[in-house]
């Protein structure tokens, strides 16, 4: 009986800390969005990147604060595409990693814009906030572990953390 609390009383402590973070957790819903942006949401990525995106790296948030349509697009069909749910779309590894990648850029600015919590603040924003990515909830702490670091791309690290 002294065994069994060895291991109980531990895995018991983990699961209350468990349930714990997840009532700490909040969700990024995907956006409805409207407007021109709507009829082609990789045309509306596009356009986020050029336009908010500044030569030396930075990202106007301010101004995509002001303006978040196109992004909003993005983030939306992020939610409902990707290579679980559309794999039509998505026929080579090249082109799961340039998924993967670009909406995990998109869905951190959007958390960005549309939540108080910040990249500073590393486990609420990339471990307990929730987003929806190709039909289901992740977050994007497990999107760049479990998903994009086992693809074997070396140069993803530059391509996460530093949006």
């Amino acid at each position: 009986m002294k065994a069994l609390a060895y291991w109980l009383v531990p895995a018991l402590a983990l699961a209350a800390l468990a349930v714990g973070l997840a009532a700490c957790a909040t969700r990024v819903p995907p956006p409805t969005p409207t407007g021109p942006a709507t009829r082609d949401p990789l045309a509306a990525w596009d356009r986020v990147l050029r336009t908010y995106v500044l030569d030396d790296g930075r990202i106007d948030f301010v101004g995509l604060r002001r303006d978040p349509p196109d992004l909003e697009a993005y983030v939306a069909w992020v939610a409902t595409h990707g290579p679980r749910t559309t794999p039509e779309l998505f026929p080579t590894d090249a082109a799961r990693l340039a998924f993967y990648l670009n909406a995990y850029n998109a869905l951190a600015m959007y958390q960005v814009v549309t939540t108080p919590h910040r990249p500073a603040q590393r486990v609420r924003f990339f471990l307990l906030t929730a987003v929806v990515l190709d039909g289901r909830r992740t977050s994007l702490y497990r999107l760049e572990n479990a998903v994009v670091r086992p693809l074997g791309e070396p140069r993803v690290h530059f391509a996460l953390n530093c949006m």
